[in-house]
């Protein structure tokens, strides 16, 4: 997803129809952590950025990143998740 916030400034992230996955969402001030698979209802962002780009996209066959899975699940945690 693409949301344009009152200033211009644009920001993207996960969701499908309960979900919402923002890897980015601690860059903003009042936000200490990323969010992973936050209810939709709970997501304090959708309160700030209107939806602009929505695609429906199927992964569910990819597996272009798997390779790198434990690298990445490795690094996000350790940062994050002590």
């Amino acid at each position: 997803m693409k949301g344009t916030n009152i200033e211009n400034e644009h920001h993207f992230w996960l969701e499908n129809d309960e979900y919402v996955i923002d890897l980015t969402a601690h860059q903003f001030d009042e936000i200490i952590s990323p969010f992973l698979l936050i209810e939709k209802s709970k997501y304090p962002l959708s309160k700030v950025f209107s939806l602009d780009i929505s695609e429906i996209i199927d992964f569910q066959n990819w597996g272009g990143l798997d390779p790198f899975k434990p690298k990445i699940q490795s690094i996000f945690y350790v940062d994050y998740y002590k």
